[in-house]
């Protein structure tokens, strides 16, 4: 899996730093993508949200250096930079998108973020209880590549533009995890001794 998954995605990252002398990881967004993850309403076709004051306060400072995120290096200097001065608002910020990342939608819509909220909430609980089962009886190998993959899209997601549409590919990964809640039994099992006899 992961083989395949880098022998798909390699190719167009080298293809792309070549082009653009930037590195672009799984997105043709690169770093429009990154600012805009931190500007939240300031654009006209989204919803205003009410956001942690924190959140605010990083959400304002790059809104009003938008233009000057014009690169990964600028967006990374512009948040050491903030957590050198602010270091409440970056860990806000980072921690509302991580959760964001589940539920939220680029326009930012109430009513469509409070139902991806309530079906996320209700897959992750299925997930989380698959994951305990499958602890139990004993976690297998290919259990970790499923989290790892998992776990790296969450982080994309969360420094770039938090939206639950680009959840959906963790959301499959997860799928084989969260059936192990219907494997019997769920508990590690101890192999029973076979004896062989001779006849």
């Amino acid at each position: 899996m992961a083989a395949g998954f880098l022998l798909a995605v390699l190719p167009w990252v080298g293809w792309v730093r070549a082009k653009s002398g930037e590195w672009v990881p799984v997105s043709s967004g690169g770093p429009p993508t990154l600012r805009d993850g931190l500007s939240f309403h300031h654009k006209s076709f989204r919803g205003r949200l009410d956001l942690p004051a924190g959140v605010e306060r990083m959400s304002e400072a790059a809104w009003n250096r938008y233009s000057e995120l014009d690169s990964s290096g600028a967006y990374v200097r512009f948040v050491l930079r903030m957590a050198a001065e602010d270091p409440v608002a970056v860990v806000e910020t980072y921690l509302y998108k991580a959760a964001r990342a589940w539920y939220g939608t680029d326009a930012q819509r109430k009513e469509a973020e409070r139902f991806n909220l309530v079906v996320s909430l209700a897959w992750l609980a299925v997930a989380g209880a698959g994951m305990w089962r499958c602890a139990r009886a004993g976690w297998p190998a290919a259990a970790w590549l499923l989290v790892g993959f998992t776990g790296l899209f969450w982080f994309m997601a969360t420094v770039a533009l938090s939206i639950a549409r680009y959840m959906a590919p963790a959301v499959a990964l997860l799928a084989p995890l969260a059936g192990w809640i219907f494997e019997p039994g769920g508990s590690r099992q101890t192999p029973k001794t076979v004896r062989l006899e001779a006849r």
